[in-house]
C-alpha cells in the first residue's frame, strides 16, 4: 500500500468515526435545568480526614468517647503532636482542666492552635467531642 492509499484510509476511517459519534450525540440531550446542572457539577468524591462517623442524636454508646478518641483525637494526643497535651498526661492537662469541660469544649469547637475547629471532625456533634474529652480527662484523675 503506497502513502496515498494509507493517508486517504485513515482519512476515510476518522471522517465514519466522526460522523458515528456525531449521529449518537443527537440523541442525547444535556439537562439544562438548575437540579440537572448541578447534578452534573457536582463532586465525584468526598474527602473525610479520621472518621467522621455521623451518629443520630441519643444513639451514643458506653463508649462512644474511646471510639471518637481513637478515631480523630489520638493522632495528635498520643504522640503530642504540634504541642497538643498528650493522653494521661498529668502536668501537661492540669492548665487545662482547671478552666473547666465548658471551655474545653469551646476550645475543640472553635480549634486552639493547630487543633482544627472540632478537631477535625466536621460530622462531629458537641455530645460526642465532650465525650472524647471526657475520655482523655478520666485517664489523669
Amino acid at each position: 500500500m503506497n502513502y496515498l492509499t494509507k493517508l486517504f484510509l485513515s482519512h476515510l476511517f476518522i471522517l465514519g468515526f466522526s460522523a458515528s459519534c456525531f449521529a449518537a450525540c443527537q440523541h442525547v440531550q444535556a439537562d439544562l435545568s438548575p437540579k440537572g446542572i448541578e447534578q452534573r457539577l457536582a463532586p465525584v468524591a468526598k474527602v473525610t480526614i479520621g472518621a467522621d462517623l455521623p451518629s443520630a442524636p441519643g444513639t451514643l454508646g458506653p463508649d462512644a468517647g474511646q471510639k471518637r478518641y481513637t478515631a480523630n483525637c489520638a493522632m495528635c494526643h498520643t504522640t503530642g503532636l504540634a504541642g497538643a497535651p498528650k493522653y494521661g498526661d498529668k502536668a501537661a492537662w492540669a492548665p487545662r482542666v482547671s478552666k473547666g469541660l465548658d471551655a474545653l469544649l469551646k476550645s475543640v469547637v472553635h480549634g486552639l492552635n493547630a487543633m482544627p475547629p472540632r478537631g477535625g471532625c466536621t460530622t462531629c456533634s458537641d455530645e460526642e467531642l465532650s465525650l472524647a474529652i471526657k475520655y482523655m480527662l478520666e485517664k489523669i484523675k
